[in-house]
C-alpha cells in the first residue's frame, strides 16, 4: 500500500506539472492577444486624432488667410495612410471631372443634405468624420472645373495651396 501511495503521489505530481505548464501557456497567449487588441485600438485612435487635427489646422489656416487682405501659402497636413483623397465638393451642383471624381462623388453624395465642403475618401476609413464644413472657403470657385476637387494623399501627407486675393471675400485653393 505504501508503494501504491508513493506511485499515486508521483502520478499526481506528473499530472500537476503539465497542467500548470498548460495553464501558463494559456495565460501567455491570453496576454499576447489582449496586447494586440490594445495596440490596434490605440493605432485606430491615432488615425482618428490625425483627422481631427487636420481639420482644425486647415480651418485655422483658412481663417488666417480669410482675415488678411491678401494671402498665399501652402498648408501641409498629416492624414492616415488609409485615406486616398481629401476632396472639396459642392454637392448642390452637378458632377464635373474625371473618373476618380465620379467614384468619389458617388461615395460622398449621400451627404447632400449635410452642410459640408470637405470630404475624405474612402469615407469608411474616416473615423466617423467623413465630412466637415470649412468656413470662409469659396467652394463654388474651387469646384468650378472639377466637382469634387480632390487632392491626393501621398504617404500620409497632403499639401493644399491656400490663397486669397486682395478684395476677395472668401478663400480659394489652387
Amino acid at each position: 500500500m505504501i508503494n501504491k501511495r508513493g506511485k499515486g503521489k508521483k502520478a499526481q505530481q506528473l499530472f500537476g506539472l503539465p497542467f500548470s505548464v498548460i495553464f501558463s501557456i494559456f495565460l501567455i497567449i491570453f496576454f499576447i492577444v489582449i496586447a494586440f487588441i490594445a495596440i490596434r485600438h490605440f493605432l485606430g485612435l491615432r488615425d482618428c486624432t490625425q483627422i481631427g487635427l487636420f481639420i482644425e489646422d486647415l480651418q485655422a489656416d483658412v481663417d488666417k488667410a480669410w482675415s488678411s487682405q491678401s494671402s498665399s501659402f501652402e498648408f501641409s497636413g498629416n492624414l492616415p495612410s488609409s485615406l486616398d483623397y481629401v476632396c472639396f465638393a459642392n454637392l448642390s451642383n452637378s458632377l464635373k471631372g474625371e473618373n476618380i471624381e465620379s467614384k468619389v462623388y458617388s461615395d460622398i453624395s449621400i451627404y447632400q443634405s449635410a452642410d459640408a465642403s470637405l470630404f475624405f475618401y474612402p469615407r469608411k476609413n474616416a473615423c466617423d468624420m467623413p465630412y466637415h464644413n470649412i468656413k470662409h472657403i469659396d467652394v463654388n470657385e474651387i469646384t468650378e472645373l472639377k466637382n469634387p476637387y480632390c487632392i491626393e494623399i501621398e504617404s500620409g501627407k497632403v499639401v493644399i495651396d491656400i490663397e486669397k486675393e486682395f478684395g476677395e471675400a472668401l478663400v480659394g485653393l489652387s
